[in-house]
């Protein structure tokens, strides 16, 4: 895996990435990378927490598709899949996938 560094400062379209701190992704594993997307995850207890950032809807899906691979073929158990700061566009394919919105967060300033 590239340096951590150079992950979170690239620029994608579409990214958690943004607002997580190096410490949060440093034990992460790659699950899908090319030269417009990466996808990582870390096993928590109760969770698998997704890390991405992509340039397209097809990179995020096509890295996700990769990440049900791994759990069906138990190289990654069977948990619950926590994934953050997902764009209004790919909630339509996460439902379909049989993800759910859990909370919905707006950042403002008065």
């Amino acid at each position: 895996m590239e340096n951590i560094n150079n992950i979170i400062d690239k620029k994608y379209k579409y990214t958690s990435l943004e607002y997580i701190d190096e410490e949060d992704i440093k034990d992460a594993k790659v699950i899908y990378q090319d030269e417009t997307s990466i996808l990582l995850y870390k096993e928590l207890d109760e969770t698998i927490q997704l890390f991405w950032a992509a340039d397209s809807k097809e990179g995020f899906m096509t890295g996700l598709n990769n990440l049900e691979i791994l759990i069906e073929e138990n190289k990654i158990s069977g948990k619950k899949v926590h994934i953050k700061f997902i764009p209004e566009e790919f909630i339509s394919f996460l439902e379909k996938k049989g993800f759910r919105v859990i909370a919905e967060f707006v950042d403002f300033l008065e």
